[in-house]
């Protein structure tokens, strides 16, 4: 049974934690040998139009992760075609409520253009796609592609789309735009994140649905060492 949290509502969940053998859904560092802490089963859902949820994977009351969706719709009519439309987004963020950077794998970038009239001037809106990652998977120091860590509160886009539908008395139209490797799929995301002053490696992992929502977070596990 999945757990849904109450609208526009901030949910801080804390698990302390135990050892089972998650270590075979996705693989952590193979040098550092320590014992997998796993979550067990969570189904934690977060919806629109703007529910957030912060995760604490090692029970130590510091939040390591935050999943937000965000999203709007309005209807309008256009002589006697009605028309519905919805866009949004899914993300990961560093809450940044302790001393460290956390960061997540990612494997490329939206980067977006903003042109000021007044001022004359070009702003850019850079977003890390998070890596989707399949089961085997090493998570670990070898791997080179990171979320940005010198920004306070970085995000990483799960994925993004929007939906247009058209109704009338003759004929309905449905167009939908997603992209984001979570889209309609079930993917780990790898993790590192501070114990005290020690880095640890893990996975978080996810679905979103054909349509952006549900988000789901399924579980999660990280190695002790």
């Amino acid at each position: 049974m999945k757990k849904t949290l109450p609208s526009n509502q901030k949910l801080a969940l804390r698990m302390s934690g135990y050892t089972a053998s998650a270590g075979a859904l996705l693989t952590l560092s193979p040098i550092a040998k320590g014992e997998v802490i796993y979550s067990g089963i969570q189904n934690l859902e977060v919806n629109f139009p703007s529910e957030y949820l912060e995760i604490d994977l090692n029970g130590d009351f510091i939040n390591d992760f935050g999943f937000y969706m965000i999203g709007y719709s309005y209807v309008y009519s256009y002589g006697s075609v009605f028309i519905n439309y919805k866009a949004g987004y899914g993300v990961i963020i560093n809450p940044k409520t302790d001393a460290y950077d956390n960061s997540w794998m990612v494997h490329s970038t939206i980067v977006r253009s903003y042109y000021n009239s007044y001022y004359g001037t070009t702003s850019q809106f850079i977003v890390p796609i998070v890596h989707g990652l399949e089961s085997g998977i090493n998570v670990n120091s070898s791997q080179s592609m990171w979320s940005d860590l010198s920004y306070p509160m970085w995000m990483g886009a799960l994925g993004v789309g929007n939906i247009i539908s058209y109704y009338s008395p003759y004929y309905s139209v449905h167009y939908s735009w997603a992209a984001g490797d979570f889209i309609g799929e079930e993917h780990y995301i790898g993790v590192r994140f501070f114990i005290d002053r020690e880095q640890h490696y893990g996975w978080i992992r996810l679905s979103m649905g054909d349509e952006l929502e549900p988000m789901t977070i399924v579980d999660w596990a990280y190695e002790d060492v």
